[in-house]
């Protein structure tokens, strides 16, 4: 076993508290009973996993509404209590033009995360990624009269390359111990 690994998590949380993300952990262990103890981790969270997505060395949890932290401390437990079972999947939305924002503010951002594992010197590490979606309304047509102003807006999911939050900190930070 790797001597450093529980020193290099207390490193990992530390450059976390101070707003930097570390690139990835040193966990005990052989990278499947490291994985097995990450999803230990993830379902005591109630954290989905998409099953599609496990594959030896990895998995991936289900996509969620990304919900900004609130001044109280919350967050990143609000997103995961969200998730958006399709996907970064389109949608349509029939209402008064006026009130087709609000079908966006649902779910503005969406996020999923992929957890791997690759062996390392006795320890495994693990690596946390993300993947971020931005919701975007594509063109608006009239839904039965158009006196009623009642408008079909299509919605679509596009790769948002500037996320608005840190959740591989926070995940990190839930991992740190293994």
């Amino acid at each position: 076993m790797n001597a450093l690994a529980p020193t290099l998590g207390l490193l990992a949380v530390s450059m976390t508290a101070l707003g930097c993300t570390p690139s990835h952990l040193l966990v005990r262990g052989a990278p499947a009973d490291a994985l097995a103890a990450v999803t230990a981790r993830l379902e005591a969270r109630n954290i989905p996993r998409d099953p599609a997505g496990h594959r030896a060395g990895r998995l991936r949890t289900a996509a969620f509404c990304y919900h900004p932290p609130r001044r109280d401390g919350g967050g990143w437990d609000a997103s995961f209590a969200d998730p958006s079972p399709g996907g970064p999947v389109g949608f349509s939305h029939t209402a008064p033009l006026d009130a087709q924002d609000e079908a966006a503010e649902r779910c503005r951002h969406l996020f999923r995360l992929t957890l791997s594992v690759q062996p390392s010197e006795g320890a495994t590490r693990l690596v946390v990624e993300s993947e971020w979606w931005r919701v975007v309304r594509g063109r608006c047509r009239p839904a039965g009269d158009p006196l009623t102003g009642v408008y079909a807006c299509a919605y679509a999911y596009r790769a948002e390359h500037d996320p608005p939050g840190d959740v591989e900190g926070w995940v990190y930070r839930l991992l740190v111990g293994l």
